[in-house]
């Protein structure tokens, strides 16, 4: 617990507490950032595990041809004028302007405009204005914000490290440390670890499903930009 403890208030998240174990947020519908460590040490916590950057463009993709220059949502047209939002801070937060029902929705540079952070997984699909998949921002299986928002924590194809990730499962056991320990993971100081998939304050580009520009950058911080997402195969 004491490896995992976080307080902050940066970047929308809000977390407070002093006792190990006990914190609480006033915005908790806001994907929350994490490092690698974290997220790693969640997965094996909870039987699951990381997904590799291939799986990131499934994910994405499902079984459709790609598209070039494509996003998330599987074309390449995207909103670029600044939202605002309405309810902020609340269970229904929302985007109250700029929403776009022909292009995909997606928070990063063009539209982070006064909302220094993340903002309510799933927003742009419960617009009232949503069209379907594209505004909605979903992919093909309609899974929220996979461009933009937060990165999306990957086992990388890059490097030995991540090339030798088995898939294997977490046990539900962590190390003296709190960190994961399944074998074959890139371990708590990320190696064979990368992003995917753009955040906040990205470039456009950098949310495309198949940019690879930070696929193998290890970083082991905790940064207001990066989130995590594990899967079970």
């Amino acid at each position: 617990a004491n490896t995992r403890k976080y307080n902050s208030s940066a970047w929308r998240y809000s977390i407070t507490g002093s006792a190990v174990g006990s914190y609480l947020t006033t915005l908790k519908y806001v994907a929350c950032d994490m490092s690698w460590a974290d997220g790693a040490a969640y997965s094996d916590w909870s039987g699951l595990r990381p997904m590799t950057e291939l799986e990131f463009e499934k994910a994405c993709r499902g079984d459709q041809v790609a598209v070039n220059g494509e996003y998330a949502w599987g074309t390449a047209g995207i909103a670029s004028s600044a939202y605002s939002l309405s309810n902020a801070g609340s269970t229904s937060e929302g985007i109250a302007t700029n929403y776009s029902t022909t292009v995909g929705n997606a928070r990063y540079a063009n539209t982070v405009g006064y909302i220094t952070g993340p903002v309510r997984v799933g927003i742009f699909a419960a617009n009232g204005s949503n069209t379907g998949r594209v505004s909605a921002g979903a992919s093909y299986w309609g899974i929220m914000e996979l461009s933009g928002n937060l990165f999306e924590r990957i086992v990388s194809i890059v490097n030995l490290m991540g090339r030798s990730f088995t898939g294997v499962h977490g046990d539900g056991l962590l190390d003296s440390n709190g960190n994961a320990n399944p074998s074959n993971w890139p371990s708590f100081d990320a190696e064979g670890a990368g992003f995917r998939g753009g955040h906040f304050n990205a470039n456009n580009s950098e949310l495309r499903v198949s940019d690879r520009y930070y696929s193998g950058a290890t970083d082991p911080g905790r940064f207001g930009s990066t989130g995590f997402r594990a899967v079970r195969s």
